[in-house]
């Protein structure tokens, strides 16, 4: 529940979550993705389980947008601020706190205003667990197999909180076949790093693990009138899969992962078009001695009165069981995630003027038991 308090805002998202569905002729994970390549490189077909079972998807009476790994590095989404990159259907967009603002749009359809009890109108999913808010996937994304954006409701298969839509990630699931990895390196303007890789190793002829870590960091692209940047941001993160294949009509599947990002982050806005009270603003500003950004767009400087930091944390596991019996497969699915957010301080003003006097604050507390 969110705990206010002088030194900021926390909120903290905890929740279980256990399903056992059977489904005929269905994979384990609802709507997952899998193009079937020829020798030439073309897709002569893909499969999807929008309707929780194999199908082609020119015969799925649903829009449906599949990317795999592959379309989401050439198109550069590395997180879901940059979804609309392959399918302008949906949008995302935040201002601050990604628990309150955060507002994942298809097709002009989902949940409006900054509220942090509003429940979105588009289901996230990640393996088949649904995430409560769309926030929680604006660290970049670690090993992610593909993605489907389904239009339209979904409420039969997926349940609540799927009116306009719903969007599937899926990540690379450990392999038995070969000792294997994969790595990705970046680097950019505004000190942006990239480092990303995984390996995936059997341990035998029934058993295989598969490890993932990340780590990236930008300096900001908003210049710091007195010095630095702001919007920048640090992201580390860590996935650790096992599988067990224990004979041919079983298949288990353990994934725990870690994320957390560090960033100053969103109020370091550029004045683009002065107002009628861009001059009352700026003589408060000189007032209690910052400098003066506004009227030039081009030189991307803004300055705030003090630090906005956003701390978030996100963790969890999840226990994927699949069981082939007469006439299908029995799919069990149980999960344990905590997502936490910490916003310290809020200039919302996105100016460097004090309206109502210096922002410095002071206070004597004494607290006791007996």
């Amino acid at each position: 529940m969110p705990h206010i308090a002088s030194s900021g805002v926390r909120l903290l998202a905890t929740g279980m979550f256990v399903s056992i569905t059977l489904l005929s002729h269905a994979l384990a994970e609802p709507a997952a993705a899998a193009p079937v390549a020829q020798n030439n490189d073309t897709l002569s077909e893909v499969v999807v389980t929008a309707q929780a079972r194999r199908e082609n998807l020119q015969a799925v009476p649903i829009a449906v947008t599949v990317a795999d790994a592959q379309a989401l590095a050439a198109a550069h989404v590395d997180n879901i601020s940059d979804i609309a990159a392959i399918s302008p259907s949906i949008r995302f967009t935040t201002t601050n706190e990604p628990a309150a603002s955060s507002k994942l749009q298809i097709r002009g359809l989902g949940t409006a205003g900054n509220n942090r009890a509003f429940e979105g109108s588009v289901g996230v999913f990640v393996d088949g667990v649904y995430r409560s808010r769309s926030g929680q996937l604006l660290q970049n994304w670690l090993d992610v197999e593909s993605v489907q954006i389904l239009r339209g409701s979904q409420g039969t298969l997926f349940g609540k909180n799927t009116s306009a839509g719903a969007f599937v990630l899926k990540s690379v699931a450990p392999s038995l076949d070969e000792t294997s990895g994969t790595y990705d390196l970046s680097a950019g303007n505004f000190g942006s790093r990239l480092i990303r890789g995984a390996v995936n190793s059997p341990l035998g002829e029934t058993t295989a693990v598969r490890v993932a870590a990340l780590w990236s960091d930008n300096s900001g692209f908003v210049e710091n009138a007195n010095g630095g940047h702001y919007n920048g941001s640090e992201t580390y993160a860590l996935k650790a899969q096992g599988l067990w294949i224990p004979h041919d009509a079983a298949r288990i599947r353990l994934i725990a992962d870690f994320a957390r990002s560090s960033s100053n982050c969103c109020y370091g806005t550029v004045d683009y078009i002065d107002g009628p009270t861009q001059r009352v603003v700026d003589a408060l500003a000189r007032a209690i001695g910052n400098p003066v950004v506004s009227g030039d767009p081009d030189a991307q400087r803004s300055i705030l009165n003090f630090d906005t930091d956003l701390d978030l944390r996100d963790r969890g596991a999840m226990l994927i069981g699949e069981f082939d019996i007469q006439g299908g497969t029995l799919v069990s699915t149980s999960a344990y995630r905590h997502w936490s957010q910490e916003q310290l301080n809020a200039d919302a003003k996105f100016t460097g003027a004090a309206y109502v006097g210096s922002p410095r604050t002071y206070g004597v507390s004494v607290r006791g038991r007996f």
